[in-house]
């Protein structure tokens, strides 16, 4: 039924049950999975500075900075993935909304997984 799953993560407890699903349909269809973040609004003028999306602070964007934040993802998620090998994890910086629809576009996916956002500046975001 599904094969190219994309599961969208923030890598808070939001989403862990949509993680759980994630691995899970993607063992049952025998689909390839890919997990992607998108950690930080970028600035609106030149330069590597940008506004994360977990803090709320301005911050320097390098390849440090990415390489922790998809290592965070990663660790987030072992415990999730219920025995089933880690699938690559996609780290960017973006408006959500484009780049999850980028990515899916880009792998072809069959199948969008995510949990709801975590914005501290939105009071309507649940924690559970």
């Amino acid at each position: 039924m599904f094969t190219n799953i994309l599961f969208a993560t923030t890598a808070s407890s939001n989403c862990k049950i949509a993680a759980k699903a994630a691995f899970e349909l993607a063992h049952k269809y025998d689909a390839r999975l890919t997990l992607f973040h998108v950690c930080a609004e970028p600035s609106r003028g030149a330069g590597q500075l940008v506004k994360s999306y977990a803090s709320g602070e301005e911050i320097f964007a390098g390849q440090e900075f990415l390489e922790a934040e998809s290592e965070r993802i990663r660790r987030s998620h072992v415990p999730l993935a219920g025995g089933f090998p880690m699938p690559p994890v996609e780290v960017l910086v973006g408006i959500p909304s484009v780049e999850i629809l980028r990515k899916a576009r880009d792998i072809t996916a069959d199948c969008i997984i995510m949990g709801n956002h975590t914005r501290p500046d939105d009071p309507s975001a649940k924690q559970f």
